[in-house]
């Protein structure tokens, strides 16, 4: 890191200038085409939050985007319909600090509380919440300068009687880029069905550093609900591979990154040869860091003049890991209602995420949940039956700093869920990909300021040698502050570091 020697000494570290989370309301009653059949009964609802815009006016954030729902329903006819429907959503949020710019501001927004009842056989009330995280990680640079009682600037004299003790700590660098992009192909597995809804997610299988770019490299993994020629409801999958390029400013080769996506939408119709033609657009986001050491003055006193240090605190991040990984959860769960004759799974539906971290003995231990949603066709209905999934992973630590506050950032992409039905038992597996990125927040306190009074010099008997005879644990510094001895001259003299533990008696020259 940077280091600049003179009039002062410049440090710079990368603090959390704010995380705060805020909520935003979105949806409204909204009344289906007559082309839709009349609404018998809803089987499903689903939500995804699909930020698009943030403007920054003097220290206020307008953010915006869109609350994309899916609803399942059961027709008049008996049928299962898909419906989608988009509703804006908008939140204002005065930040704490001052910002140079919206590109140094990040959102993370998530679908949460979402409700839908019908109102009328083609009238629904859609509503739900989109959670934002909005936080910013900048440089902060802390100086540390020297000067009179006035505040006047020491002479080169003064400034070498200034004694300093410094330490290393780890700090970060970080970085984070967006690009946008298309994917297209064909699912052929299930010849001459009938799509009914279809889904997306985005699943990062390589991530790659290079200079001032991110390279991402995927699938858009698409599950649709399709009507069989049989007669039946099934899933058909199928995936769209991807690569993209994420412009990164200051990334360099082989520094840890991450990435991470949303489909922002995926459709889906007949290619009339018996296929499904599925065609997906994508957000794709990507982050990296770099560990660093930076050395900040933690003490000084001045070896002519009575002084006194000022300290600032300031609340540094160091990383502990950073990385994009394949899990799969598999369980099961009891159902809430009786098996009946000739049911069968018409599809399932999950959400996952990772809530906390423990980090021990060099390592990070995530956890979290996985919701699943089982659609079970019987006796001309179909139920939805929920079981839930305790999500676990484990990672080696970066760098971990005593007393450090961690810092959790995470998103979670489901690739694919399955299952099947036994009697009372649903069983499930989950093809998840993890996007993390933790770090901790260590609070320092460097000196900012020395200010020597010039009316009070250090009284001095004439030259001499002092034997000072150390109490249990007392350092070198301890010693040389206390006697306001010059410190690189103790070092010398007795062959130690002003960081060691006095262990034999100090000499102190006094001169």
């Amino acid at each position: 890191m940077d280091m600049i020697t003179g009039s002062g000494e410049m440090s710079r570290v990368t603090e959390t200038k704010f995380d705060v989370a805020t909520v935003s309301e979105a949806g409204g009653e909204y009344t289906m085409p007559d082309y839709y059949p009349e609404v018998r009964r809803i089987v499903s609802y689903t939500a995804q939050a699909l930020p698009d815009t943030k403007f920054l006016s003097g220290d206020t954030l307008e953010f915006g985007g869109a609350l994309a729902f899916t609803v399942v329903y059961i027709g008049e006819d008996g049928s299962l319909v898909s419906l989608p429907y988009a509703t804006e959503y908008s939140g204002k949020l005065q930040l704490p600090c001052d910002v140079r710019g919206t590109n140094e501001v990040c959102i993370d927004a998530s679908a949460e509380d979402i409700q839908c009842r019908v109102l009328a056989p083609r009238k629904i009330s859609i509503r739900g919440r989109v959670r934002q995280r909005v936080y910013s990680d900048q440089p902060t640079e802390y100086r540390m300068t020297c000067c009179d009682g006035e505040g006047a600037a020491l002479g080169l004299s003064d400034r070498a009687s200034v004694q300093m003790l410094r330490g290393k700590v780890p700090v970060m660098l970080c970085g984070r880029g967006s690009a946008t992009g298309n994917a297209e192909g064909e699912i052929r597995d299930k010849p001459g069905a009938k799509p009914v809804s279809c889904t997306g997610a985005v699943n990062v299988l390589e991530v790659r550093a290079r200079r001032d770019a991110v390279t991402v490299r995927g699938e858009v993994a698409v599950r649709c609900l399709v009507f069989t020629a049989d007669g039946m409801y099934a899933q058909a999958k199928g995936t769209l591979p991807f690569e993209e390029t994420v412009s990164a400013q200051g990334c360099n080769e082989g520094d840890p990154c991450r990435a991470w996506g949303r489909v922002a939408s995926v459709t889906v119709s007949e290619n009339g040869e018996g296929g499904l033609k599925i065609e997906g657009e994508y957000d794709m986001e990507a982050e990296w860091i770099r560990q660093g050491e930076v050395t900040l003055v933690e003490d000084a006193y001045s070896t002519s003049w009575a002084s006194r240090a000022e300290k600032s605190d300031v609340f540094s991040i160091s990383p502990v890991c950073c990385f994009n990984s394949p899990l799969t959860l598999s369980g099961s769960g009891k159902r809430t209602t009786k098996p009946a004759n000739g049911e069968y799974l018409t599809d399932m539906s999950c959400e996952a995420s990772v809530a906390s971290v423990e980090i021990n003995d060099g390592k990070a231990v995530f956890t979290g949940k996985c919701i699943i949603k089982a659609y079970i066709a019987s006796d001309g209905e179909v139920i939805c039956q929920e079981i839930s999934l305790p999500l676990k992973y484990e990672c080696q630590a970066m760098t971990v700093s005593d007393g450090g506050k961690s810092v959790l950032r995470s998103q979670v992409s489901v690739a694919d869920v399955s299952g099947r039905l036994e009697g009372d038992t649903v069983f499930a597996s989950c093809e998840l990909c993890l996007s993390i990125c933790c770090m901790q927040q260590t609070k320092l306190s460097p000196v900012t300021k020395v200010v020597l009074d010039k009316k009070a010099p250090v009284a001095r008997e004439g030259a001499q040698i002092k034997v000072f005879y150390p109490d249990h644990k007392e350092t070198v510094w301890d010693v040389a502050k206390r006697y306001l001895s010059d410190a690189d001259m103790i070092e010398s003299v007795n062959g130690v570091r002003r960081k060691d533990e006095c262990s034999a008696p100090i000499l102190i020259p006094q001169w």
